[in-house]
């Protein structure tokens, strides 16, 4: 039976394995335990490191966070007092971000990202949650609120559409193909290209600026077939 991305990520529940700590829990409960990325706290905080470091990102300023699942990257930045907040489709990630981050609990919302009407924060990051969703012109509404919020946006681990090929052989080479159709039925992954891209943005907001980055988080085999988006 085909299964959604919703519905995947929906099934998930926390549980903190003994001698984890918080990070390393969210770590897991987002995804990054898999063959494709397995980080330890220390991977993750290296990327949070670069991410902040490509935003100049500083304490006093606002990040909104969509796709935040648990909140294992705004959780760095809760640690350090920063003003958090964010989205995410699927309930039961939410409630644990909420558990986790209790002083910012109200600004964790169950929502899909096409019903956000207005995104007020300095910062904007999307992390490695776009070739989740449907198609481009999902995509296309979701650029249009974060534009109009007129903060520094970041969107990583873009799927390249130029690698498509590549990256798809690198997944099912992961698996049997009997444990691949099993795995990943109905989960196809949107991919982008980056003319794309700057079209939809100087259509949506001519005045801002792209640039693309190569995408750089610690033992993710696919870096070489993704690139972040960053646009100021």
């Amino acid at each position: 039976m085909k299964q959604t991305w919703n519905e995947i990520w929906s099934k998930r529940q926390f549980l903190q394995e003994e001698g984890e700590t918080t990070l390393e829990s969210l770590i897991r409960m987002d995804g990054f335990d898999t063959p494709l990325g397995k980080l330890s706290e220390q991977d993750f905080r290296n990327y949070a490191s670069h991410v902040i470091k490509t935003l100049d990102l500083t304490p006093n300023e606002t990040v909104f966070e969509i796709g935040c699942g648990s909140g294992a990257f705004i959780y760095i930045l809760y640690e350090n007092g920063f003003d958090v907040s964010g989205i995410d489709f699927a309930l039961p990630l939410i409630e644990i971000a909420k558990q986790k981050m209790p002083a910012c609990a109200a600004k964790l919302q169950w929502c899909e990202a096409i019903d956000l009407k207005e995104i007020n924060a300095d910062v904007i990051i999307a992390n490695h949650v776009f070739h989740y969703f449907p198609n481009l012109e999902y995509v296309s509404a979701v650029l249009g609120t974060i534009l109009k919020s007129g903060g520094r946006v970041l969107i990583t681990a873009m799927a390249d559409i130029t690698f498509k090929t590549e990256s798809e052989a690198f997944r099912r080479g992961m698996l049997t193909a009997q444990e691949y159709e099993k795995k990943y039925d109905g989960l196809d992954i949107l991919y982008f290209s980056k003319p794309w891209i700057l079209n939809e943005v100087q259509k949506l907001a001519p005045n801002r600026k792209v640039y693309f980055l190569p995408h750089k988080m610690p033992k993710f085999s696919q870096n070489e077939y993704r690139f972040d988006c960053l646009i100021l």
